[in-house]
């Protein structure tokens, strides 16, 4: 049996770290403060979960083309690109929508289902 650990899980895990230590060191300020920061804190992680598996199916599609059009530039700088790509594209698509908009296809499909 193979143990198989899914990518929005551990997205999961590090968002609760992340947002627990910065919790944790803005905690001299005003209750309001703490509320929007536990606030952003969560939606910042829930949409890193719905959000990154996404990104990364699509990230998986359509990377060819980046190599194409990244080929002629040194291996450093390639890898550079594409890992600024690969955090910034998966932070940013999530953060900005693309999390909401796969937990509502989610949902719609199991209503399907049922």
């Amino acid at each position: 049996m193979r143990l198989r650990l899914h990518l929005s899980w551990l997205f999961l895990l590090g968002g609760l770290i992340w947002g627990a230590s910065t919790f944790a060191a803005a905690h001299r300020g005003p209750a309001a403060a703490r509320i929007v920061a536990v606030l952003t804190y969560g939606y910042v992680v829930w949409a890193l979960y719905w959000g990154v598996p996404a990104f990364w199916r699509f990230w998986r599609l359509h990377s060819y083309r980046l190599a194409g059009a990244l080929g002629g530039l040194p291996f450093p700088f390639r890898w550079a690109v594409t890992a600024s790509l690969l955090v910034c594209g998966a932070y940013f698509a999530s953060v900005f929508g693309g999390g909401l908009l796969e937990f509502f296809r989610c949902l719609r499909g199991l209503r399907g289902q049922a």
